[in-house]
């Protein structure tokens, strides 16, 4: 079992935060919706700890097994930072969401391609998983990290060459906030997908062409990952009718570039976009470090100490102080093995 978890904070307005829980056959969502109203004091304390795993880690210990926090708000409020491709106003009904689904559709590809014999890979798809297969490959090797990155390349970009995708490698942007830019660490595991790409001529790029070119790119990099899983499908993510109109006027009918969007042009739909090919990873890395820390160092300072806000937004929200300082304490054990340094210290004092 998997958890997305999403934050979606407006000032004044109402936030959001939306709870995925996926196993093999199933997708389950909560969502609740809290209002907070622009405090200086309280909307620090309320975002700082809002904006976090403390209730998960809580609640959901016993089955929690791997989480992808993602937070949309922020970063496509910045133009251009997820694609110069895309054109992303929060302030539109259902844009955020369309990305967030988008990326979670290309994540489920491997569980729902067909199983094939261990020596062939069909000429459609290749890589299939289950959801065991890839909580194992994420969360149980390497540093045992439960918490998770996403990536996505919305559109992807066509194949260059046969045996180039560093250019689709530089297209993929997080949708996980708060994380390094380092993508070096020698301890990293990642899943990719990659789906409906095209080829230099236009044409949907063969199953082999895509592997070939993974391959290339991941022996081009300086630092390796320790694991890195690939699927790959032929079929791009379809756009029905109810997608919004996010797309830049240099998007074309495939979702092939088609050059420099022009100023001013309005953004493209479903009626002018039909599929767009997608790349999408989850990676346990170092990157994740200071999401962690920043939660583990909010819950220190607003949650555990007494007479601060936190401690009494989290009374109220029915934590206990005992229930709190066991949050700490495990947010600080998730911390240890980026940080061998804080074994040492801890030794050192015993």
């Amino acid at each position: 079992m998997f958890h997305f978890l999403i934050f979606d904070h407006k000032l004044n307005k109402h936030s959001d935060v939306a709870f995925f829980t996926s196993n093999n056959s199933h997708t389950y969502c909560w969502r609740m919706q809290c209002s907070f109203y622009y405090n200086p004091a309280l909307w620090s304390a309320c975002l700082s700890l809002s904006h976090c795993l403390y209730r998960i880690l809580c609640r959901f210990c016993e089955s929690l097994l791997m989480c992808v926090p993602l937070t949309l708000f922020f970063y496509f409020d910045c133009s251009g930072y997820l694609s110069p491709l895309l054109s992303i106003k929060d302030e539109k009904h259902f844009h955020s969401s369309a990305i967030c689904a988008a990326a979670m559709h290309s994540l489920s590809i491997p569980f729902r391609l067909q199983h094939v014999g261990p020596a062939s890979d069909s000429a459609h798809s290749s890589g299939k998983l289950d959801i065991g297969e890839l909580v194992h490959i994420l969360s149980d090797q390497g540093r045992q990290n439960m918490i998770t990155a996403l990536d996505v390349a919305m559109p992807a970009p066509s194949l260059t060459d046969r045996t180039d995708l560093r250019n689709i490698q530089r297209s993929l942007h997080s949708l996980t906030p708060e994380i390094s830019d380092e993508d070096e660490d020698p301890y990293a595991v990642e899943s990719m997908v990659v789906h409906g790409v095209l080829d230099a001529g236009g044409k949907r790029a063969s199953i082999s062409q895509v592997k070939e070119s993974i391959c290339s790119a991941l022996e081009g990099r300086a630092t390796k990952p320790k694991f890195s899983h690939l699927s790959v499908s032929r079929c791009p993510l379809p756009i029905p009718l109810p997608f919004p109109s996010i797309f830049s006027s240099s998007v074309g009918q495939q979702g092939e570039i088609l050059g420099t969007s022009h100023a001013g042009a309005r953004p493209k739909g479903p009626l002018a976009v039909g599929s767009v090919p997608m790349a999408a990873r989850l990676r346990s890395s170092s990157a994740i470090a200071p999401f962690i820390e920043r939660r583990s160092a909010s819950l220190q300072r607003l949650g555990v100490a007494r007479g601060t806000l936190g401690s009494q937004v989290l009374h109220d929200w029915g934590f206990g102080r005992e229930e709190v300082e066991d949050m700490a304490e495990h947010l600080a054990k998730m911390l240890r093995p980026f940080y061998p340094e804080m074994d040492l210290t801890s030794d050192s004092d015993d």
